[in-house]
């Protein structure tokens, strides 16, 4: 494997002010099917004499974590819808920075930016057509940042911008669970030791609902130390049986790419108000595959086809859950951190130098909670 970190992307020292003009990065400059096989190059695009917007911040990273995600996008994940998007930004597809979401300090802001100044430690998350987090430093839009959780460390907040928003999206947004009404739902989330799993847990129980997760035997301890103690053991041969007792569920948050859809619908309550709601849309890869007419022809009408079968079953609607970054999210959890509903899962910290592990670790898909990248020593 060709690998490098990129350590000569320049940054004008009009951004910068007294901060150095170089900063180190990873970045691909194709796509490939494993981490091993990637190309990573040591130039990087330079950005010298480039001003801030004014609903820009630029941000020195301390932190920022891998998500599963970012391991789909080296793969070329999403690639022609992406592309599109970035096509009416005349920005290029390589090479490509990834990572979501981060947690830092500002270092400049734009004019228009007058919630932040110069040195506030803020946490964020980057929407997935422009450059990503893993690098010493991103410039963010307002929307994508939020003050950092007092009582978190810059490793701690760097987990949780991404899951976070997508749980949002997924489950607020929908409409699948309300953080004003007063009924409380029985809700099911597969996944609990992972990065959205365990976090999806925690801000439902912080809304009063009855939240119910599974993992294996070795993260029941895990989880536990996070105050999640309805969990069930997915390899137990009583898991269907132990699911039915402990439903029928008002919503179902598919954190496992549908590998259990049957079994999930099947304990899912017999009304229009439930939801299924999956977190593996058919929409980016149908896309990739098929081109983006076809493939939104196709992601139609697979959406169209589960949606009709589970109101035809009469259990409510299925959904897909999106990721979308929103500061506004950041500022609703934030609260919550720090009065304790919500606790942070990290499983491992690698530092910058050594990412290409940590990447190599998230692809295996035995983290329990986030893997997270410390920028600063």
């Amino acid at each position: 494997m060709n690998c490098t970190l990129c350590k000569n992307w320049k940054i004008s020292a009009q951004v910068l002010r007294s901060y150095t003009t170089q900063m180190k990065s990873l970045q691909i400059n194709k796509y490939a099917p494993s981490v091993d096989l990637l190309n990573y190059q040591l130039s990087s695009p330079s950005i010298t004499n480039h001003f801030l917007k004014p609903d820009e911040a630029l941000v020195k990273v301390h932190a920022a974590s891998i998500n599963p995600f970012d391991i789909e996008m080296s793969r070329g994940y999403g690639r022609k819808a992406i592309n599109l998007v970035r096509s009416y930004a005349n920005s290029k597809e390589f090479p490509l920075i990834l990572g979501r979401d981060f947690s830092g300090v500002v270092v400049k802001s734009g004019r228009l930016f007058k919630r932040f100044k110069r040195g506030d430690p803020v946490y964020g998350v980057r929407w997935v057509t422009g450059q990503g987090t893993h690098a010493e430093y991103v410039i963010v839009n307002k929307s994508e940042i939020s003050p950092k959780p007092v009582n978190l460390t810059h490793i701690e907040a760097a987990s949780l911008p991404y899951v976070a928003c997508t749980t949002w999206s997924a489950l607020m947004d929908s409409g699948a669970v309300s953080i004003m009404g007063s009924r409380k739902l029985n809700i099911f989330i597969p996944g609990g030791t992972g990065g959205i799993g365990s976090f999806a847990v925690q801000l439902c129980k912080a809304y009063g609902h009855n939240v119910t997760t599974a993992c294996a035997p070795n993260g029941v301890s895990i989880l536990n130390n996070i105050d999640i103690y309805n969990v069930l053991d997915y390899t137990s041969n009583t898991y269907e049986n132990d699911l039915q007792n402990n439903g029928p569920y008002d919503v179902i948050l598919d954190t496992q790419n549908e590998r259990y859809v049957n079994l999930y619908k099947k304990v899912l309550k017999e009304s229009s108000k439930s939801k299924y709601v999956s977190l593996r849309p058919t929409l980016l890869p149908d896309t990739d595959s098929k081109g983006m007419t076809l493939g939104l022809i196709d992601a139609g009408g697979k959406y169209a086809k589960s949606s009709i079968e589970q109101l035809s079953s009469g259990k409510g609607q299925y959904q897909w859950g999106f990721f979308k970054p929103n500061g506004m999210v950041l500022d609703h959890i934030k609260p919550l951190i720090e009065n304790g509903n919500i606790k942070t899962l990290v499983d491992k910290v690698f530092p910058l130098d050594d990412i290409v592990n940590a990447y190599k670790y998230v692809e295996k898909g035995h983290a329990r909670g986030k893997t997270v990248i410390g920028m600063v020593s």
